[in-house]
């Protein structure tokens, strides 16, 4: 893999908090356009992943590169979505007022937003099917919905890489593969990475598993077995490989 094909790339990057080491001697790849699910055990390091991913924590130990410069210096390349948005669905605002947030820091302006920056937020809402809810007021939205137009602010931004912190957390089912469908389309344009809780299921639109329980290993999912993710969360925990293109789902 050429360093043109590389999304990101993390080299015996190890982190600790006050002595505890959180992240232990990771090193792991991601090509460019791949959808990667990290998954891992309550306190195994994935939310400290993400950060070094973001350059909001440095690592003690070696060498990290996002989109060929060091994670801070790529921060306005990176959409990212927080698991815990804070925000209230009563405020009043649209769906385009929330988006257009994501515009914040990209252009050079003072004031309103200009032209080009309503121009990519409707482009992103475009993107995640909710193009005719633009003006819709968010306390009119479903829980779904609202979680796309979050992704919808992580893309206004127009990044070259998507990270999502448990994008489908509290939807049903059938909501939770709705939304997988959009970001499977967004996948074909950028490189997305989610962290997600949910281990019952690994979709077959995630390309790459990375495992994190202080150390981090990386595998296909197509190779990803039950015995690893049970050794990894330490209890017995069933791994279903779920093909959308199907109606039933496929169990190792």
């Amino acid at each position: 893999m050429t360093d043109s094909d590389v999304a990101m790339k993390f080299e015996n990057v190890s982190f600790a908090y006050d002595r505890e080491t959180v992240v232990d001697d990771a090193t792991f790849t991601v090509a460019n356009r791949d959808f990667v699910g990290i998954i891992g055990p309550n306190g195994g390091g994935k939310s400290t992943l993400v950060k070094l991913m973001l350059g909001v924590l440095r690592p003690q130990r070696g060498k990290i590169e996002v989109l060929g410069h060091a994670p801070h210096r790529a921060c306005r390349r990176i959409g990212y979505m927080p698991q815990n948005s804070n925000l209230d669905p009563e405020f009043p605002v649209t769906a385009l007022d929330v988006v257009l947030m994501g515009r914040l820091g990209i252009t050079a302006r003072v004031g309103p937003y200009g032209s080009k920056d309503r121009k990519a937020a409707l482009q992103a809402l475009d993107e995640v099917g909710l193009a005719d809810h633009a003006d819709r007021p968010l306390k009119l939205l479903s829980g779904g919905q609202r979680q796309r137009v979050l992704i919808a602010r992580a893309l206004a931004g127009e990044p070259e890489l998507l990270i999502l912190d448990e994008p489908t957390a509290n939807l049903d089912p059938a909501v939770q593969d709705e939304l997988y469908d959009q970001l499977h389309e967004l996948n074909k344009k950028i490189t997305v990475v989610i962290v997600s809780h949910d281990v019952g299921f690994v979709s077959l639109y995630f390309k790459t598993a990375i495992c994190v329980s202080r150390q981090v290993h990386t595998h296909s999912t197509r190779d990803l077995t039950n015995q690893q993710v049970t050794d990894m969360y330490g209890r017995e925990v069933r791994l279903i490989h779920r093909d959308h293109s199907e109606s039933g789902t496929c169990c190792d």
